[in-house]
């Protein structure tokens, strides 16, 4: 899995490639993107949503970052 690390407004997020698989089939098919808010005191991440771009992804992250930010971080 990659994830693509990147900050706004000193909160750093990560945007990864999800994957689902079928449950017939067992193909394996692209779902979308995840976005994560990474905490610095090493906590585990917290999944802010899903989008189906990787534009959509950075987007939403900023504006949950933008709302939330002084009230989670």
């Amino acid at each position: 899995m990659h994830a693509d690390i990147k900050s706004h407004a000193g909160i750093s997020y990560a945007i990864s490639e999800k994957y689902m698989i079928h449950p017939w089939t067992g193909d394996r098919y692209f779902a979308g993107y995840q976005v994560d808010f990474l905490p610095s005191d090493g906590s585990p991440a917290i999944v802010v949503g899903f989008a189906k771009t990787s534009k959509l992804a950075e987007c939403k992250a900023k504006e949950c970052i933008d709302r939330f930010g002084d009230e989670f971080f």
